[in-house]
């Protein structure tokens, strides 16, 4: 057994402790004696049906039609027994199946939510959720497979050679164990090689997921440059390389497969064989051979469906493989037990302290050794060309990564010191672009927010002014927003976001490019009605519209990862550098903009 194997049934061990299923002990015992009696059953039902038939031909006895009918009759229902078993044993068990399942997949889910932010800027979501639905399955068809298949065929294999050698001889049992050891042979012959041709269908298959979510995901790009056959040939060509390999695979099973029924159909032919001149010399009786070749018939099914289930399996087992993978990344931000959770009742001092941070596969730091200063209570501002680490501060400070060196301190002590859920809740961020859920508004509005009433929402909308288009929707705050939010302009998007943030409380609100999708009067008019928020908050704001920031209590210019200016708009205007011709170049190009803003 492989260490994937291992940990795959370790994994479900796991859940199977914590499955919620009425009655779980009574479901797993009653599973264990089907699983148990319906291959014993299968074996001893043509064994009586034999015992029955000598009845009828020992010419030493008269024919005893009772005794007969009594033989046959319980050989009957042997037969239905063990034919009903595993219909039962699935009605019994399958609710813990598909619990086991269920906490398999929440549990993966939970799990991806806490993986480091780097791990999301190399993998493609549409190709890490098609992993985790196979690896459900995948988890389903291992336990499948091992408790009732592997295990009742191994039973019955075991009885029915018994069976052969108490009723004829060992030879009859050697042919059968012969024919095993070819069929196992051949899977094992073959099993490298669908090992790989399994592995480089299940890339492929998360390619052409990822392309396809992707295509989807950005469908309005995608016909507004025109490029619907770009992004269609794109998914064809990685389709047609699936395509390929998983003919290669089936045509691998497909030989495995007949060569193993091959196999078996020689061996039964043999069988029949020994046992037909065994009869013709007077060595056994014709029940005994009848039951035997119904044994050998009865096994040769089992183990073709054994093979399946076997390759299936293996298959499972690299499927669960990537999942597993996932599973065993560390977490994001550990944090130690027995932490501080009392949230600051004011706002609190935010401060980055000699911090350094290079993002993974590259040698330059984005930022080092930088110190900066957020006052409770003020809004500080962020500017500075593309580039220059304006997002990494606000990914730190949110607490989206750590930095590489140095700290980011609240009211000075380290952002580690707080537990987790106290930390988020006591922050709120409004991206430049608001991702929303396909879901109705109230639930976008309410993300995240605990406890909070539908005046609390419209006191939020108010400050944005969504209010008239929210009485405008004929749902209200029941309206879905469609993917991303694609139901509701740009603008409409921010609004959602920073009254998201109101909703929170939060004590840190940091605003990325919040309002860059509104007019200059919407603008002026939200800003001056957070204004009236703030107070109560040390906000950070990122802006590349100067004029959107010119009111700041405090301004950093950041260019290449270090403070190249700080102060007041004013002072700023008067020393030459970035924010003085970047201030020129945009009063030029927007004059009546900041004139309004201003």
């Amino acid at each position: 057994m492989n260490q994937i194997t291992k940990a795959a049934l370790s994994e479900s061990y796991f859940h199977l402790k914590r499955v919620e299923t009425s009655h779980l002990e009574w479901r797993i015992g009653i599973a264990l004696v089907l699983i148990i009696t319906g291959p014993t059953a299968s074996i001893f039902s043509p064994v009586i049906l034999g015992d029955a038939v000598n009845l009828l031909s020992d010419q030493n006895l008269s024919p005893n039609w009772t005794d007969f009918l009594m033989l046959a009759t319980f050989s009957i229902v042997l037969a239905a027994f063990s034919s009903c078993a595993p219909n039962l044993r699935d009605l019994v068990f399958d609710q813990v199946i598909e619990d086991l399942k269920c906490r398999f997949s929440v549990s993966t889910m939970s799990h991806l939510f806490k993986l480091p932010y780097e791990f999301y800027a190399r993998k493609q979501s549409g190709a890490v959720f098609r992993v985790v639905e196979r690896g459900a399955g995948a988890l389903e068809e291992l336990i499948r497979g091992f408790a009732f298949n592997l295990a009742p065929t191994a039973i019955e294999f075991l009885l029915g050679l018994g069976v052969l050698v108490y009723k004829l001889d060992w030879r009859f049992g050697l042919a059968a164990g012969v024919g095993l050891f070819l069929y196992m042979g051949i899977d094992h012959w073959y099993f490298k090689q669908r090992i790989l041709a399994r592995q480089s269908q299940n890339e492929l298959d998360n390619k052409v997921a990822a392309l396809a979510s992707d295509g989807l995901t950005n469908f309005i790009e995608v016909r507004l440059l025109g490029a619907e056959d770009v992004v269609t040939d794109r998914h064809e060509a990685v389709a047609l390389q699936y395509a390929a390999k998983a003919a290669n695979s089936a045509r691998i099973l497909n030989t495995i497969t007949f060569l193993q029924q091959l196999t078996m159909t020689v061996v039964l032919g043999v069988i029949v064989f020994m046992a037909g001149i065994g009869v013709l010399h007077g060595e056994y009786q014709i029940g005994d051979v009848l039951a035997s070749i119904f044994i050998i018939r009865g096994l040769y099914f089992p183990l073709g469906a054994l093979g399946y289930h076997f390759r299936s399996m293996q298959q499972s087992i690299i499927d669960l493989e990537h999942v597993l993978k996932f599973k065993n990344i560390p977490v994001a931000l550990k944090r130690a037990k027995n932490l501080e959770n009392d949230l600051p009742v004011s706002p609190p001092l935010v401060s980055l302290s000699n911090v350094t941070v290079i993002y993974p596969g590259q040698s330059c730091p984005v930022i080092e050794k930088l110190s900066l200063c957020f006052k409770p209570g003020k809004r500080t501002a962020i500017v500075g060309p593309s580039g220059g680490g304006k997002s990494t501060i606000l990914h730190l400070i949110a607490g989206l990564f750590e930095p590489d060196d140095g700290n980011v301190l609240f009211d000075g002590k380290s952002q580690l010191h707080t537990s987790w859920n106290h930390f988020r809740s006591a922050i709120a961020v409004v991206p430049q672009d608001v991702s929303l859920f396909n879901d109705t508004l109230e639930m976008n509005l309410t993300l995240g927010c605990n406890h909070v009433s539908e005046d609390d929402i419209f006191r939020a909308l108010s400050v944005v002014g969504l209010i008239d288009l929210i009485q405008r929707l004929p749902c209200g705050l029941q309206t879905v927003v469609g993917v991303r939010g694609v139901k509701l302009s740009g603008g409409e998007r921010q609004r959602i976001g920073i009254a998201r943030a109101i909703l929170r409380n939060p004590k840190i609100l940091i605003l990325d490019e919040a309002t860059s999708a509104l007019d200059g009067n919407s603008e002026l008019e939200i800003q001056r009605r957070l204004g009236e928020i703030i107070a109560e908050m040390t906000t950070i704001v990122v802006a590349h519209r100067l004029v959107t920031i010119a009111n700041a209590d405090w301004i950093y210019v950041l260019e290449n990862g270090k403070v190249s200016q700080e102060g007041l708009h004013q002072d700023l205007l008067e020393s030459s550098g970035y924010y003085q011709k970047a201030w020129a170049h945009q009063l030029a190009a927007n004059s009546e903009d900041v004139e309004a803003l201003l």
